[in-house]
């Protein structure tokens, strides 16, 4: 009996069961567009699967700042590339702190807390790499940068005054 007076309603009203149908569908699409581009958002980079505490996070800021502190952006950004690239290496420690501690690695381990280090400066190069992943090197087996060509490098790009290289 129900099937019949629904039946003779969409007889007599037959926009506003399509309208209803129309709105619910728009609704599903919109949700699941949003929930398929936080999930591509969160995979996007390389860099997604390093996870950065608020400790490191400000080591980081001391060391990209005082290793790059002549960079424009650019150079500032392929710092933080190369050491989230160590952190992904198996020839390096497994986190930030490790990587940045690591005996003969980075100078600047020990001038950290200088009063000339600003860690500001590198604030906006370490977001966009966190955010937008690599961006400046070609890939992450880019390991090494230094001010001259290092032995332990190959494959060089230049940017600004720093050479950055994959491992020989």
């Amino acid at each position: 009996m129900i099937n019949l007076y629904k039946a003779e309603y969409d007889r007599q009203h037959p926009k506003h069961g399509n309208i209803f149908l129309k709105i619910i569908s728009l609704i599903i699409a919109v949700i699941v567009v949003l929930a398929v581009g936080s999930l591509d958002a969160r995979a996007a980079t390389e860099y997604s699967e390093i996870c950065v505490s608020d400790e490191e996070y400000e080591l980081l800021k001391k060391i990209v700042a005082a290793e790059s502190q002549t960079q424009e952006l650019e150079g500032r950004k392929a710092v933080v590339e190369v050491i989230f690239n160590r952190v992904l290496s198996e020839e390096f420690p497994d986190s930030i702190e490790g990587v940045l501690s690591q005996k003969g690695q980075f100078s600047t381990w020990r001038m950290r807390n200088d009063s000339w280090v600003e860690p500001e400066m590198a604030v906006e190069a370490i977001d966009a790499v966190m955010k937008d992943g690599r961006t400046v090197l070609p890939d992450t087996e880019y390991l090494f940068f230094s001010r001259g060509k290092s032995r332990y490098a190959k494959d060089y790009i230049k940017i600004q005054d720093h050479w950055f290289g994959r491992a020989r």
